[in-house]
């Protein structure tokens, strides 16, 4: 169980170890770890309704969503000097790291002469971005224009350049100037403020997590696109309770609770910047056996303190969780970056963060993980068009209401979770208090209603909300080389098995046991090769995943389903 179908294809890769060149680094299966994914899902087009939310409740009605930091990418993610397009809230934005010692910079993709994307433009020497329609030029750190060809003496510039600048110093004229916003690297990842200009500007600083910093730890990073909204990928996330039947992982019952095991759950924190905190001992509850609750001896003979399986969720982005000690230390943690896209659509990043001594190549835990992530994937496109129904239900109800008040009061918004879920579970504490904080949070999105069709929107096929091609091979250069690279051991590998036949057929030589292992060793190349390729497109069609549910219960037994 802790490797995917492909395992056989997989054993194969021995032969594919010097294509994939990628830096070993941290292991341990993923199946072991609580990960999670997304989706998206039916219906009839809404009517059209106020795209200005009404305010949210007290107790989150103090959380503003501009005044946060977004994780957009892995800073390794990012071709130096090449502009990167990035989407917040369904506004897109122009991101580049530049080299040569220079800062990383952000502006909204738009330039201000004729509204072109500034993503599809480039970097010039001088590290300004250049519009790629009339060869406008911005400071990316204050969105300043600097230059407009059109305006400027090509003959005394090439003259003299020098004193063609000195003699006349551009003046941008009005309205000429790009939107630039704070961005800063840290701990590996870029991260954007919407609202402010610099980084001092930001009223709250980066979360983060101190083991990513830590030397003694190992980060191994992930990233995948998902048309599922990032609430609900935020709650998936922090949900044990669906890895033993959508994943068939014992390790989530570690995180799980029961009569016996209760959840310990704190909400923490200004209402502008909340933390949602929960603990649990780390034994199993569902899958426990008889001698499972026993406590473990140390070194000394006396009994070991349980480890404590706990998980955090800063809003509006950051999960983590891990088994930790007592003094709250953990070898092993993963991590978990959900930035909201826009209505439907979220961008899914992750970390292995470990003291292992070496982590596996990336692209191992790529494929890993992919296969791991799309278990549940197609099961989030279908939940989400009933639950963003319902929360567009909650919207026009409430402006409706407040557009009959005329004045005397403006209605809030009505949580609707505890309305549409039936909360049973003694692990559903903590998505108890991350409902109320989304159910009051999130129609103050931006952007959040400008689009209601969007809400009960057809779910797509699995070979759409399973693409791997699209979501993830396209944003991620590392597995973009190694598939370039398997292409090419592919066809090295078929070219080399039929030039040997072909010699052998033409020459009418004997076969001896020299070229048939050549020639198996080349086969194997190729289909080691095709194997590995396989796992960056489409893959988990319905024939898999209906060979996943007879996995069921072997992890639960259906003999359970029944007992008290």
């Amino acid at each position: 169980r802790l490797l995917p179908a492909s395992v056989m294809a997989l054993l194969q890769l021995a032969t594919l170890a010097t294509l994939a060149f990628a830096a070993v680094r941290s292991p341990r299966s993923m199946r072991a770890l609580p990960v999670m994914s997304g989706g998206g899902e039916s219906a009839v087009a809404a009517a059209p309704v106020p795209a200005t939310a009404p305010p949210a409740t007290a107790a989150f009605g103090a959380f503003e969503w501009k005044q946060h930091w977004y994780p957009v990418a892995w800073a390794r993610d990012c071709v130096l000097d090449v502009p990167m397009k990035v989407t917040i809230f369904d506004e897109d934005y122009c991101v580049v790291l530049r080299g040569s010692g220079r800062t990383p910079i952000a502006l909204r993709d738009k330039c201000p002469h004729r509204s072109a994307a500034l993503s599809e433009g480039r970097v010039t020497e001088q590290g300004l971005v250049q519009c790629s329609y009339h060869g406008w030029a911005f400071d990316g750190e204050d969105g300043e224009c600097k230059s407009i060809p059109q305006l400027l003496d090509p003959a005394a510039a090439m003259l003299d350049p020098a004193a063609a600048i000195a003699r006349l110093p551009f003046v941008p004229p009005a309205k000429s100037c790009a939107d630039a916003v704070a961005i800063q690297v840290v701990d590996g990842m870029v991260w954007m403020h919407t609202q402010a200009k610099t980084a001092a500007e930001a009223p709250f600083p980066i979360p983060r997590i101190p083991e990513m910093s830590d030397p003694r730890y190992k980060v191994l990073p992930a990233v995948r696109d998902f048309p599922v909204d990032h609430s609900l990928l935020v709650e998936n996330i922090c949900d044990p309770d669906h890895g033993l039947f959508a994943h068939r992982a014992l390790g989530f019952d570690l995180y799980a609770a029961s009569a016996a095991h209760p959840l310990t759950v704190a909400v923490e924190g200004a209402a502008a910047m909340p933390v949602f905190r929960s603990s649990v001992e780390a034994v199993p509850k569902l899958t426990a056996k008889p001698d499972s609750g026993k406590a473990k001896r140390a070194k000394g003979g006396e009994p070991a303190g349980p480890l404590h399986a706990s998980t955090r969720f800063d809003a509006p982005c950051m999960v983590h969780m891990g088994r930790r000690d007592a003094g709250g230390n953990s070898s092993f943690l993963t991590a978990f970056w959900v930035l909201p896209v826009g209505v439907g659509r979220s961008r899914f990043l992750s970390a292995a963060i470990s003291t292992a001594p070496v982590l596996p190549p990336r692209w191992v835990q790529s494929v890993v993980l992919n296969n791991f992530l799309d278990e549940d994937t197609y099961l989030l496109a279908t939940q989400q068009p009933k639950v963003l129904g319902a929360e567009l239900d909650a919207h026009t109800a409430a402006a409706t209401a407040a557009a009959a008040a005329a004045g005397q009061g403006t209605p809030v918004q009505k949580p609707f979770r505890r309305r549409l879920f039936a909360y049973a579970s003694p692990s559903e504490r903590l998505l108890l208090e991350i409902g109320k904080f989304f159910d009051e949070a999130v129609p103050r999105s931006p952007n959040r209603y400008a689009r209601p069709e969007l809400f009960r929107a057809a779910v797509p096929t699995r070979e759409v909300v399973l693409d791997r091609a699209v979501q993830h091979l396209a944003v991620c250069p590392e597995s973009q080389v190694l598939v370039r690279r398997c292409a090419a051991a592919r066809a090295l590998g078929l070219a080399g098995a039929a030039s040997l036949l072909f010699g052998k057929l033409t020459m009418c030589a004997a076969w001896d046991a020299r070229s048939a292992l050549l020639l198996g060793a080349l086969l194997l190349l190729a289909k080691a090769a095709h194997a590995l390729l396989g796992e960056f497109r489409f893959k988990r069609d319905r024939a898999m995943h209906t060979a996943g549910l007879r996995q069921i219960a072997k992890v639960f037994p259906d003999a359970w389903l029944l007992s008290q």
